[in-house]
């Protein structure tokens, strides 16, 4: 990013670098993948929400685990992970 020039008027650089700030802002939330609860999994693939939490434990669905004080451990799935699922597999003859 280019610095002001001090005779520019300093509110004008603040206001560009504001706008650069917000616009890497934005790029950043719109590379950001949703993420799912295990519940939104779960009623997606129509199963119940142990049988996610198992798939995630044996390592079949790749989650984020969240830190917990809870007895159930929190996971998170991204949308991408439940798109890859839900493809249509081809089958060789």
């Amino acid at each position: 990013m280019a610095l002001c020039k001090i005779a520019a008027s300093n509110t004008g650089c603040v206001q560009q670098t504001q706008l650069a700030e917000k616009g890497s802002l934005m790029k950043t939330y719109e590379q950001q993948e949703e993420l799912l609860t295990v519940r939104e999994v779960a009623q997606q693939l129509r199963v119940d929400d142990t049988t996610v939490r198992r798939w995630v434990k044996n390592g079949a669905i790749e989650a984020i685990t969240l830190p917990h004080a809870n007895k159930r451990q929190a996971y998170r799935i991204k949308q991408s992970t439940l798109d890859k699922i839900l493809e249509p597999k081809s089958v060789a003859a």
